[in-house]
């Protein structure tokens, strides 16, 4: 669902990596993207989701030139 609406509104970003409860995103630095991008990982938890879940899903998101970089935010 992320992968395809990236795609479809043609935004500078690219998913690289999915594991475990991880997500590696290639994309320039642009808050408003990043926070679309975190918005769709949490829409599980809207009353509209089309799969809803019971526990809500929180997500954020770090820059770095690199996974390791990012993650010690």
């Amino acid at each position: 669902m992320v992968d395809r609406a990236i795609r479809e509104q043609n935004l500078p970003a690219r998913l690289m990596l999915s594991v475990h409860d991880e997500i590696g995103v290639s994309m320039p630095q642009d808050d408003a993207v990043r926070d679309q991008i975190v918005k769709w990982y949490t829409y599980f938890s809207a009353a509209d989701a089309p799969i809803r879940m019971r526990v809500p899903i929180v997500a954020s998101a770090e820059y770095g030139v690199n996974w390791w970089e990012a993650s010690k935010n």
